[in-house]
C-alpha cells in the first residue's frame, strides 16, 4: 500500500503530499486508537491532518515517545526544547516523552528534532509517514537556523507546534484561530506562544490514557557536559560546586 510523506511548516500557506514506499509500522498491543475514527470523540475534524477523509492520530501505548535533540543545537537551545516539550508533557494526561541527547541511543521509533540553514520564511517543518489513518515513526522536526536570533518564546513556539503536527493536528489557516491555537498558520507578536486549553483539550480527548507518572528528564548536553533537569516543569539547572539545584 502507498503511504505518504507529509511536510508541515508553520506559515505554510499549502501542504505538500509526495507519494512514497515504506515499511508497515506494527506498533505495540497497547497502543492507542480513538474511538471513533471520523469524528475523534467530538473534536473538531478541521483540527486534524487527514488522510483523504479520516483524521490521523499517532498509535501510542504506556511507552513513553522518544525525542532526540541534535547536537547541532546549542546548550541553551537544548534547554529549551526540553523546557517545551516538558510543558507538553505536563499539558497531556495520555503522552509523555523521554528525552535522547546521545545519537547512539537514537532507533527508528524516535522524533528527531534537527537545525539546519533554509533561506525560506519557515521556521519549522515537520516530515513523517503516515498510512490509512496512522502517522509512522521514524519522525523529523527541523528547526531553521535562519532564525536562531529570535526570542525563547518564539523557539519554544515553534517546537510546541512542530510537536503538535507529530500527533495530527493540523495547521489553522483560518485568522480566527490566531488567538485561539498555537497551531494557527503564522507565529508573530499577536498569535500565541503556547498551547490554549482548546488546543490542550483536543489532545487530552484523542490520547486518553492517564498516566499516573510523570517522568523527570535528566539529560546532558553535548556541549558543556552539565545536567539539565525537569522537574514539576521547571528547568533546573545544577551547580556542581554548590551541589544544589537553582531555578
Amino acid at each position: 500500500m502507498n503511504q505518504k510523506k507529509l511536510l508541515r511548516n508553520v506559515g505554510i500557506v499549502y501542504a505538500t503530499f509526495i507519494l512514497s514506499m515504506g515499511a508497515f509500522y506494527h506498533g505495540n498491543t497497547g497502543y492507542l486508537r480513538y474511538k471513533a475514527k471520523k469524528n475523534l470523540n467530538g473534536v473538531p475534524a478541521e483540527r486534524m491532518t487527514k488522510n483523504g477523509e479520516l483524521p490521523i492520530t499517532l498509535p501510542v501505548g504506556t511507552d513513553a515517545i522518544k525525542v532526540y535533540i541534535s547536537e547541532n543545537f546549542t546548550s541553551e537551545q537544548q534547554q529549551h526544547i526540553v523546557k517545551a516539550i516538558s510543558e507538553l508533557d505536563e499539558y497531556f494526561d495520555g503522552i509523555k516523552y523521554d528525552i535522547l541527547l546521545d545519537p547512539e541511543q537514537v532507533d527508528d521509533k524516535v522524533i528527531k528534532i534537527e537545525k539546519n540553514y533554509h533561506d525560506n520564511r519557515f521556521p519549522g517543518v515537520t516530515t513523517f509517514m503516515m498510512q490509512t489513518y496512522n502517522i509512522l515513526y521514524p519522525m523529523e522536526i527541523e528547526f531553521n537556523s535562519k532564525y536562531d536570533d529570535y526570542d525563547s518564546q518564539f523557539f519554544e513556539a515553534v517546537i510546541k507546534h512542530e510537536m503538535l503536527h507529530t500527533l495530527g493536528l493540523d495547521d489553522m489557516y483560518d485568522e480566527k484561530y490566531s488567538q485561539r491555537s498555537i497551531m494557527y498558520r503564522y507565529i508573530g507578536s499577536q498569535t500565541l506562544r503556547d498551547l490554549s486549553q482548546e488546543d490542550i483539550d483536543i489532545v487530552n480527548t484523542i490520547y486518553t490514557i492517564k498516566n499516573t507518572k510523570k517522568p523527570v528528564l535528566a539529560v546532558k548536553t553535548s556541549v558543556d557536559k552539565e545536567p539539565i533537569v525537569i522537574f514539576n516543569g521547571e528547568l533546573l539547572k545544577y551547580n556542581k560546586e554548590e551541589d544544589e539545584m537553582i531555578m
